[in-house]
């Protein structure tokens, strides 16, 4: 990058008037324009440095002693000196002739301040739930996260840009590339190593390698996922697809072996709802949900009724690998259907909590103009679906930070086809 310097002493600039005194403030109209143009950047040809002048690497102009200029009015600052613009002089010239009034009014004005997009997207709007909940722009702090992450995207892909371009023929092969022909993008889990990748990504790889790889033959036949909920759940298998007839086999073995205690299904495969898990990895991926039980407290029933749905589990592997047929049977699931958030203000603030007739009501029908949220001023939020569906996950405690107050789940039977080891 090339550095311009302004070098010029007083003396350089009024050469024509002859007087290196001149009051500003008594030049007739028109010789600003005049005076401006013997501002030179950097030294002028053949003449010497002044020996008290600042450094040539400065972009100040260096002015020697002068007598105080008389003023009739008061001159405004600038804090910048650029070439190819009205110069300070000017610009105080033009100030001093301007009115009083016109004075006061530039001092009253300020910067325009800049406000950030509002980002909105239509699937936001398909909730049933209220009308004010279900408004397609994003929460303030959703706003401002995903604008931060945009600008955060550029600049890595900016620097990604500049460390390869110096190996790239040109600039345009030096953009980072992922979806070329003939190549394809790696699940996170298949990802290259490395010691600057986050924490969660290197487990999930090292996950995957000792249990997986996931989807191949080599991977786990079943992995049990266990978890305690402060929800008032009861004992729930966790089901990731309504095709998998070996844990559907599995499950019901269960239900009717720990009958007449209760043991529901949620059956998870919503393809904008569902997430991954460790468990996922393994052909036949089992969850397990028994609550309710505080976070960081130990319950004796809770851990025994987990015990007991284990044991009934690992009993129907021992008889599979025995040879033992299991015929064709019906299982009833409740499948994910929605998630519902906390009413929130526009800074994402809860300003309402579950409604008393719906805590700890999982698994418990609700209906169109059922309450659902109790604002903090004890105003009611009632259920606006279009009809009745199973509420569970009801004010989990770990939920609060995925922005999730309970899920809607609706009932049905599925089919499981007759299983016998080959």
């Amino acid at each position: 990058m090339t550095q311009m310097s302004l070098t010029g002493t007083q003396s350089d600039l009024f050469t024509d008037s002859g007087n290196p005194h001149t009051d500003l403030d008594t030049l007739p109209p028109g010789n600003g324009d005049e005076l401006w143009q013997h501002v030179e950047v950097g030294q002028k040809d053949g003449a010497p440095a002044e020996t008290d002048s600042d450094s040539g690497d400065s972009l100040f102009i260096t002015q020697k002693p002068v007598a105080e200029a008389v003023r009739s009015g008061r001159r405004s600052r600038r804090s910048s000196f650029s070439p190819g613009s009205p110069s300070d002089t000017d610009a105080e010239r033009s100030d001093d002739s301007a009115s009083p009034e016109k004075s006061e009014t530039d001092k009253k004005k300020t910067p325009k301040k800049l406000k950030r997009p509002k980002y909105s997207f239509s699937f936001l709007r398909q909730s049933k739930i209220t009308g004010r909940m279900c408004v397609g722009e994003l929460k303030a702090k959703q706003n401002t996260e995903l604008q931060n992450a945009a600008m955060g995207g550029f600049f890595k892909c900016a620097r990604d840009m500049w460390q390869n371009y110096p190996t790239k023929e040109d600039l345009e092969s030096a953009l980072p590339t992922v979806d070329m022909p003939g190549e394809s993008i790696h699940p996170i889990s298949d990802a290259p190593g490395g010691d600057e990748l986050p924490y969660e990504v290197q487990r999930a790889q090292e996950i995957n390698r000792v249990f997986g790889p996931k989807g191949s033959p080599d991977a786990y036949d079943v992995i049990f996922d266990l978890h305690n909920t402060t929800s008032n759940m009861g004992c729930t298998l966790i089901l990731e697809s309504s095709k998998d007839h070996f844990n559907l086999q599995m499950m019901n073995y269960i239900k009717k072996a720990i009958a007449p205690a209760s043991c529901l299904v949620l059956l998870n495969e919503h393809p904008l709802l569902k997430y991954s898990t460790s468990r996922s990895v393994a052909k036949h991926p089992v969850g397990l949900e028994v609550g309710p039980q505080p976070q960081g407290v130990l319950r004796s029933n809770i851990f025994e009724a987990m015990r007991v749905i284990l044991k009934h589990a690992l009993d129907f592997i021992e008889l599979f690998n025995e040879g033992m047929e299991f015929p064709s049977c019906t299982v009833e699931v409740f499948r994910v259907s929605e998630r519902i958030d906390y009413p929130r203000d526009a800074n994402g603030n809860i300003i309402a909590m579950v409604h008393p007739n719906l805590q700890d009501c999982d698994w418990e029908p609700l209906n169109p103009g059922d309450p659902m949220f109790q604002t903090f001023d004890g105003k009611t939020i009632h259920y606006q679906g279009s009809g009745t569906v199973y509420p569970t996950f009801i004010n989990e405690a770990a939920y609060y930070e995925k922005q999730q107050a309970f899920v809607t789940t609706r009932r049905e039977t599925l089919v499981a086809s007759a299983i016998r080891k080959a």
